[in-house]
């Protein structure tokens, strides 16, 4: 029985020393990582901390440093004034196609009459069976190019000729 117990533990030791050198390696591993990742954080709380300037640099600085505040100030004031002026070419700039109800401006009485009119006289809208069909056809077509004209700010004279 000795013999079986000698040769199994003999049969395992390759196992066993394989296993220990796996867990020291391990080990090792873990304390060359460890500094690593406490270095990366160290320097990461570093980068917030602000370094501080000595009191004579700072008062050397101390025109210098206003004169680039107010700099900085008037620059972002001429931007907003920029951006303003933008926001205003861009408003006026005509735009063609579909324009859905929440681009649409909020004094859009002319677009809103214009489509009014064209529910109630577009050709596609009036019924087959309706007696004013073709009058209210030739309205349409009539009045449609003098609205299209007036919403491209067109001249529109007051006689048919256009």
């Amino acid at each position: 029985m000795l013999v079986t117990l000698a040769g199994t533990l003999i049969a395992i030791l390759p196992v066993l020393v394989a296993y220990a050198i796996w867990r020291l390696m391990r080990a090792l591993w873990r304390l060359l990582r460890t500094p690593r990742k406490r270095m990366g954080v160290l320097l990461a709380r570093a980068g917030r901390i602000r370094l501080r300037r000595a009191p004579a640099v700072v008062s050397e600085e101390g025109p210098r440093t206003t004169a680039l505040a107010e700099e900085v100030a008037r620059l972002k004031t001429e931007l907003r004034v920029a951006r303003a002026e933008l926001a205003l070419a861009e408003a006026a700039k005509p735009r063609g196609g579909l324009r859905l109800p929440w681009q649409r401006p909020a004094d859009d009485r002319f677009h809103q009459a214009k489509l009014a009119f064209a529910r109630a006289f577009h050709p596609d809208r009036i019924p087959d069976d309706a007696e004013d069909r073709a009058v209210r056809a030739a309205v349409f077509k009539e009045f449609w190019d003098v609205l299209r004209r007036i919403e491209k700010g067109a001249e529109v004279s007051a006689d048919r000729r256009g």
